[in-house]
């Protein structure tokens, strides 16, 4: 029985284990003040963005991975994604 237990906590722990958090701001210009956001479960990154042309702007939120990544290849933008908590 004390099996049965230990195996219940421990799928409960791994089914509801705590998201992700990121910063979330959006500003114009290079700097923005940040606040924490909880990520919903399909958002598995946290990304920072910075477009550089035509208009100066960035962006810090949470983001699925694989968008994230593609902002790193494209021009006049600096990304940077990662998937622990706070960071970006």
């Amino acid at each position: 029985m004390r099996l049965v237990f230990t195996f219940a906590l421990l799928l409960l722990s791994v089914s509801f284990g705590g998201a992700l958090k990121c910063n979330f701001c959006m500003s114009r210009g290079n700097s923005c003040v940040p606040s924490v956001q909880t990520c919903p479960r399909y958002m598995d990154a946290c990304g920072s963005v910075l477009y550089i042309s035509p208009y100066l702007g960035i962006t810090r939120n949470c983001m699925n991975m694989a968008t994230c990544q593609t902002f790193m290849h494209m021009p006049n933008v600096a990304a940077i994604c990662c998937s622990t908590d706070l960071c970006n």
